[in-house]
């Protein structure tokens, strides 16, 4: 596969995943957009895969790989164009960790003997990386939200206890106040 072309098919699915995250009023349309860029991705590799028909053994295999990747690449930004949460950011993560992984010994298939070996190592080691990378991101933001959330707790009693300090509707107004400013 030459470089323009697997630019091209990159290209393509960026914008195919553009597509699905344009910013759509209802809940309905933003699915429909996932559903049209990850279809779009699916389509996008059934063409570049055809054009790496034309490449026998391993290279074949290595074009494959790289297309695979482009469309892994296209449907998890479309995935976070719906969904940015850490659940859907962790698993698109180890997604392309697992695909680009795949792509590594597609590549590391033609070389032999100790070079083989270190090539595999190697492309073990970059997934290991990824996947612990992706796990404690994480595990970091989930910690960051939890201590996010009980700094406003902590701070929305202070702001209750000031409350104590008023009386009737001025204690009432002073609660709903900090309720709406903490999240409570």
């Amino acid at each position: 596969m030459t470089m323009k072309t697997l630019i091209a098919i990159i290209a393509s699915a960026a914008a195919a995943a553009s597509l699905a995250g344009s910013a759509c009023a209802a809940s309905a349309e933003q699915k429909a957009g996932l559903k049209a860029a990850t279809t779009a991705a699916e389509a996008d590799f059934l063409v570049a895969r055809r054009k790496c028909e034309v490449l026998s053994g391993n290279p074949g295999a290595v074009c494959v790989a790289e297309a695979r990747l482009v469309q892994t690449h296209a449907e998890t930004e479309a995935k976070l164009r719906f969904d940015d949460s850490l659940g859907t950011r962790t698993a698109a993560r180890k997604a392309v960790a697992e695909s680009e992984f795949d792509l590594a010994k597609m590549r590391c298939k033609s070389e032999t003997g100790n070079d083989k070996d270190v090539c595999m190592k190697q492309a073990n080691a970059n997934k290991v990386i990824a996947l612990a990378d992706a796990k404690a991101d994480s595990k970091v933001l989930t910690a960051r939200d939890d201590a996010e959330h009980d700094k406003a707790k902590a701070r929305y009693k202070v702001a209750l206890e000031h409350c104590d300090a008023f009386k009737g509707k001025t204690h009432d107004d002073c609660v709903v106040d900090a309720k709406a400013r903490f999240g409570q």
